[in-house]
C-alpha cells in the first residue's frame, strides 16, 4: 500500500535487493569459513567486514600507524574470502542512486550499519538454520518498509529546559515550539549506545520538568 510516508521508487536505488543478496551471501560465507573471524556473530557482521576498506575510502585524515592495523586486517578478512572493495564500490553506489539513503547516511559507514542491523544477519541467521525462500522474501519486505516506507528523512533538534512546566503537552512561546516528551520517548531520546544509562540523568536529572524546545 503506498501512503503519503512512502518514499517513491524513483528516489531509491533500483538495484538494491541484487546489492543486499550479493553483500549478505558473502559475508555467510566469510562467517562460515572463519568463525572466528567475528565475535559470535554480531549484528554489525558485514559492517565490520568491511570496515578497512570504509576507513581508507571516507577517513582522510587517518592517525599514523593507523595503515598497517587497517592493512593487516584486509589480509585477515580477505582469507575469509570477503572482498571489502567491491563491498565498498556497492555500497558508493547505492548511494549515489538512492537520494533517500543518500540523506538518511550521511557515509557509506552509516549505510553498512543499516544493511548489516536490518537485513544482513538476519539473512545470515536464516540461512544457518536452512530456511525456505519465502522466508527471505519476508525478510526483504521488512526491509523495504522499515526502510522506504517511514517518511522523507528529517532532522529534528530537541533542548531541554530545565524547571520549566506548560499545561498540556504543547505550548508556543513567542514563536517558539515547547513540547513536553512523554517518559518512553524521553528515555530513547536521551539513550547514547551502551552508555545510556549514564548519559540520560546527566542531561536529564529527576525533577527538573520534561519540557523540551523542538526544532526541524
Amino acid at each position: 500500500m503506498v501512503t503519503q510516508n512512502t518514499i517513491p521508487l524513483e528516489a531509491r536505488f533500483q538495484g538494491l535487493h541484487d546489492a543486499l543478496m550479493s553483500f549478505a551471501d558473502a559475508t555467510a560465507r566469510a562467517m562460515a569459513r572463519k568463525p572466528d573471524l567475528l565475535a559470535a556473530t554480531p549484528r554489525d557482521s558485514f559492517w565490520a567486514l568491511s570496515l578497512p576498506w570504509l576507513i581508507e575510502a571516507e577517513v582522510a585524515n587517518r592517525p599514523a600507524g593507523l595503515q598497517s592495523v587497517i592493512d593487516g586486517r584486509k589480509e585477515v578478512i580477505l582469507a575469509s574470502g570477503f572482498d571489502g572493495e567491491i563491498a565498498v564500490h556497492s555500497l558508493r553506489t547505492i548511494r549515489e542512486n538512492d537520494t533517500h539513503l543518500a540523506q538518511c547516511c550521511p557515509l557509506m559507514l552509516h549505510l553498512a550499519k543499516h544493511l548489516s542491523f536490518n537485513f544482513i544477519y538476519d539473512y545470515c541467521e536464516l540461512s544457518q538454520h536452512g530456511a525456505e525462500k519465502q522466508v527471505f522474501d519476508e525478510l526483504y519486505e521488512y526491509f523495504i518498509k522499515l526502510t522506504y516506507e517511514q517518511g522523507p528523512f528529517r532532522r529534528t533538534a530537541f533542548s531541554h529546559i530545565f524547571n520549566l512546566d506548560i499545561e498540556g503537552n504543547q505550548a508556543e512561546i513567542e514563536g517558539i515550539s515547547v513540547i513536553r516528551l512523554n517518559p518512553g520517548f524521553k528515555s530513547a531520546l536521551l539513550k547514547t549506545g551502551n552508555i545510556g544509562e549514564y548519559v540520560h540523568p546527566f542531561l536529564h536529572p529527576d525533577g527538573v520538568g520534561d519540557c523540551f524546545v523542538y526544532a526541524n
